[in-house]
């Protein structure tokens, strides 16, 4: 009769119904205080309640009655992972394995303290015994995938996870993992798929509940975003990071000036209301939590030093606290850029690298190990130094520490929370940043902003960081060879070859509501005129963008001609061919401006007041041609209207413009002095 009370409170326990399960084990040693299967069974409910002290003092009561059945052990092992005593889950795992080397659970439970203790591949081998025991054991074939991922070989965590996934299609951890994965590699589409998958078979997984409000951020789905992650900070209330997450909702594409203006305002009255958070308490959480300061920022055409301040401000290092004191002996520089940074990073910062003088002073590059292998295959030199980093904040703070640069040059700050967290924590006596970061970082461990003279940056209320200023842009750009140009034509695209074509190939979500104006202005002087733009990264940027052009353009949105995502020979062949690229307002072209003026192509400016407004003057300024400056840099709006429509329709003006290019050129690309200035900035300021 006792059998079949077990097997009949089993049954409520496998089908989910906690409470009755409970009350058929504890009915079981009522009756018999010593049934070791009931005192193990009660062990795992309290364990799927989160109750881990109960767990395991259920459980270890099992253990005293039988102390010879290694499931006991092994499921003491994952109690013991719960509550982060890892050496002890180890020890767990150890005793399940000598009772019974063919338990599954011991060995899979094994691996993931393995993990934890960073014995990655100790831990590879228990969760393959594990799968090796039990194929269809789904959770031992995600972990596997988890610990690719710790090592940074995201393509072998794919495949494990879409191996478990296979073994079995319902295990929601296996979607959401993948998912994850998808979701650094910014493939919304199908990360949105597992996660929505994932969620509809466990809906109280809050990080899939995270992640899915990350992937509709991206997806310019920002009420959806909003509400999933307000999902995941009100199941966890006391979560300093989840609560924050919820007010790093920006709209991607926004509807409207208006729209802006209260966004930001919102955004800074919930920051005023957020308490300080010690980073310390949520060390193991920071690389993945996504809370450097939301992008669309640098979008608004605004100062935003105030707001980056008032953002920063609320991390406390705790006792991550910067506490180094050392005269580092000569020159140690370090240049650290992340992981999905790397063709921007290349573009702008290669010249610079080959052109390093390593007599004068070692330059060492600075990336996760997946990182650093692109960038191995694109720079060949033998004299760089080379240095892996964790992709967990914390690691790779202390990795750094210990290396002791006397200086690290960050490309950017703020595009991901590794970049962010590694700056704002300091990992070298002097930090900086330049254009990388087209704006003021507002974190008061960067010491240092690179400007430039020619972009005419001075005004210092712009920024947190001691400016300082180079003779010439940080760069030292490589045109794109004559074989990258491909053979599209207008008309494969549907563009009409006899008409002028103003081409405006910026990120969608650069166009700011104020920058409609500008576009309805262009279309209604010339009636022959129209504007290509290329399509937004994520399907729903151009639906939301040209929404809001039919509410401001009228009729004259029939002229805007959506270019589908181009190849990069395609890209270049429609620069080639345009009329005029049309830069954006408050954010113009950076690596686009280089690649246009590369090609001869005109491209008509309107300064703005920040840095991240004046790239492509400064490209103008360098080259330092009047004649170039009074055709291509207008004064005000109106004046960038009327050269814009004058450049598109005048073929003669087209034609002199592209020739004083090609006579200039010489001043804008591969400045060997632009590097030697940049390293000479370098040496300076880690000596300082």
């Amino acid at each position: 009769m006792q059998q079949g009370t077990l097997e009949h409170a089993l049954a409520h326990h496998q089908a989910g119904r906690l409470e009755l399960a409970e009350a058929g084990y504890r009915a079981l040693i009522a009756a018999q205080p010593h049934h070791a299967d009931a005192l193990h069974l009660l062990g795992g409910i309290a364990l799927q309640r989160g109750e881990h002290d109960q767990a395991a003092d259920w459980i270890n009561r099992a253990i005293a009655v039988n102390p010879h059945i290694a499931l006991y052990h092994a499921n003491l092992g994952a109690v013991e992972l719960a509550r982060g005593r890892h050496e002890a889950a180890l020890a767990a795992c150890n005793q399940a394995v000598d009772l019974d080397q063919k338990c599954a659970e011991a060995h899979n439970h094994r691996g993931t303290a393995l993990v934890y203790l960073k014995r990655y591949e100790d831990a590879k081998i228990a969760y393959q015994r594990a799968l090796d025991l039990a194929p269809d054991y789904a959770e031992a074939g995600a972990n596997l995938g988890n610990v690719a991922r710790a090592q940074g070989d995201w393509e072998a965590a794919k495949r494990h996870y879409r191996a478990a996934l296979a073994r079995n299609p319902n295990s929601a951890e296996a979607c959401n993992n993948l998912a994850a994965v998808l979701l650094a590699e910014k493939q919304t589409e199908e990360a949105a798929h597992w996660l929505e998958r994932a969620l509809a078979l466990d809906d109280s997984l809050t990080e899939a509940h995270e992640n899915l409000g990350f992937v509709y951020l991206l997806q310019g789905r920002d009420h959806e975003a909003g509400l999933h992650l307000k999902k995941a900070a009100t199941r966890h209330p006391d979560h300093a990071l989840k609560q924050l997450r919820t007010h790093l909702v920006f709209p991607m594409i926004a509807p409207s000036s208006k729209a802006v203006g209260y966004q930001r305002k919102r955004f800074q009255k919930n920051l005023a209301q957020t308490a300080p958070i010690n980073l310390a308490a949520y060390r193991g959480e920071l690389a993945k939590s996504n809370l450097h300061p939301p992008f669309q920022l640098a979008y608004h055409g605004e100062n935003n030093r105030a707001l980056k301040q008032q953002y920063a401000a609320l991390f406390d290092a705790g006792n991550l606290t910067w506490r180094e004191e050392w005269e580092p002996p000569g020159h140690h520089i370090g240049m650290l850029v992340t992981r999905g940074h790397e063709g921007i990073f290349l573009a702008c910062c290669k010249g610079l690298i080959l052109n390093w003088d390593t007599q004068k002073a070692p330059l060492t590059l600075v990336a996760p190990q997946s990182t650093l292998h692109l960038l191995q295959a694109q720079i060949d030199r033998d004299d760089l130094g080379w240095f892996p980093i964790s992709e967990n904040v914390v690691e790779a703070l202390q990795q750094l520490r210990a290396a002791r640069f006397s200086l690290m040059y960050f490309w950017e700050v703020g595009s991901d929370s590794l970049n962010y967290f590694l700056a704002l924590l300091r990992v070298a006596p002097h930090q900086c940043t330049s254009w990388g970061s087209p704006e003021t970082t507002g974190v008061a461990a960067i010491d240092s902003y690179l400007t430039a003279a020619p972009w005419h940056d001075t005004d210092r209320d712009h920024y947190s960081e001691d400016l300082q200023q180079l003779p010439l842009i940080p760069c030292s750009y490589t045109p794109p060879p004559a074989g990258a140009v491909g053979t599209v034509t207008r008309a494969d695209l549907n563009c009409s070859p006899e008409k002028p074509m103003v081409f405006c190939p910026q990120n969608l979500f650069k166009f700011h509501p104020d920058f409609d104006h500008i576009l309805r202005q262009v279309l209604e002087k010339d009636r022959h005129i129209f504007i290509a733009i290329v399509e937004g990264k994520r399907k729903h940027w151009t639906k939301l963008l040209l929404k809001r052009l039919e509410r401001t353009l009228g009729n004259a949105i029939q002229r805007i001609q959506v270019l589908p995502r181009l190849g990069y020979s395609d890209y270049l062949a429609m620069v080639q061919q345009c009329d005029v690229l049309l830069d954006s307002l408050y954010f113009s072209g950076g690596n686009t401006s280089f690649e246009g003026l590369a090609l001869g192509t005109p491209i008509v400016t309107l300064p703005g007041t920040f840095l991240r407004g004046r790239f492509t003057y400064g490209c103008y300024q360098q080259m330092g041609d009047k004649n170039l400056l009074a055709a291509c840099v207008a004064k005000n709006l109106d004046d960038w209207v009327e050269k814009i429509v004058h450049t598109a329709i005048d073929q003669s003006q087209q034609e002199q413009i592209r020739e004083l290019l090609k006579q200039n050129r010489r001043q804008l690309f591969e400045r060997r002095d632009a590097a030697e200035s940049f390293q000479q900035k370098l040496m300076s300021l880690g000596k300082s």
